[in-house]
């Protein structure tokens, strides 16, 4: 059988790789990321890019720590007073 191609190897009006990777992404992107941080004295940047990229994407992301209490970050960290200019 002869198909009439559009020039990109699939037949006139077959979706392309565009279409089935749209679909695709669409349904990855709603899995559950689980982000690890420690109880205490960690650093909020260190998790805050990979959440905001995750959360843009459509991604539900969860935090846990070892003993499933929530965490305290250092205080260094937030406030930025003692860090070098």
């Amino acid at each position: 059988m002869i198909r009439e191609s559009d020039g990109t190897g699939r037949a006139a009006g077959e979706p392309g790789l565009s279409a089935w990777t749209n679909g695709l992404s669409a349904a990855i992107a709603m899995a559950t990321v689980l982000i690890p941080l420690p109880r205490r004295d960690g650093d909020p940047s260190e998790v805050a890019v990979s959440w905001q990229i995750l959360r843009n994407d459509g991604h539900v992301v969860v935090f846990a720590t070892p003993d499933g209490q929530p965490a305290r970050a250092d205080e260094l960290m937030l406030s930025g007073i003692g860090l070098d200019p």
